[in-house]
């Protein structure tokens, strides 16, 4: 799954959609071009109950081998998000460095990377995002987990690189941003 988490006493869902990273996206569990795995993007509609303001959430998996799929999973977000006239927040685990042709195709369609466009960066330029269960970050590691918005202005953006009793959450590092909506 592409989980979104969200607080329920501040946003509520107006609509959401799960899609697989296939040539067949409303195929439940399909897969294609060269993966293994079965990826997906979940998207949820919310309203901001406090300002009654509206914005998408978009969550990503991207296939780990497969250049071609990481390719075409980029262009299937821009299909998704070019449909929604609201800001937008696309995050996950593109399993590719800033700067490849997904990325270039997710940048180049309105989107921007928090990280980049952060006002103030909490954490140092050079760590990478996955540590492969290690303890500390990767100096120099490529940065393959990205939040992208569009209609956002980016306040601060970090790699969270907490541990539990010296356990990493997960084998990539957490990426935040502090957004707010224009």
């Amino acid at each position: 799954s592409t989980a979104i988490l969200w607080d329920e006493r501040r946003l509520a869902p107006l609509e959401y959609d799960h899609l697989w990273v296939s040539r067949r996206p409303d195929v439940v569990g399909s897969r294609s071009w060269g993966t293994r795995t079965v990826r997906m993007l979940t998207w949820i509609h919310f309203e901001d109950l406090e300002t009654t303001r509206d914005f998408y959430v978009v969550d990503n998996h991207l296939d780990h081998r497969s250049e071609r799929a990481r390719r075409k999973g980029a262009k299937l977000n821009v299909e998704v998000v070019s449909r929604f006239r609201s800001p937008v927040i696309v995050a996950g685990d593109f399993n590719c460095d800033a700067g490849s042709k997904a990325h270039r195709t997710l940048t180049g369609a309105g989107l921007t990377d928090a990280w980049e466009a952060a006002r103030e960066r909490l954490t140092p330029v050079s760590w990478g995002t996955f540590n492969g269960w290690r303890r500390s970050p990767d100096e120099g590691g490529p940065r393959i987990d990205w939040i992208l918005v569009r209609d956002a202005e980016v306040h601060r953006a970090a790699v969270n690189v907490h541990t539990e009793n010296g356990l990493p959450p997960s084998d990539h590092w957490p990426v935040q941003a502090l957004v707010g909506l224009r």
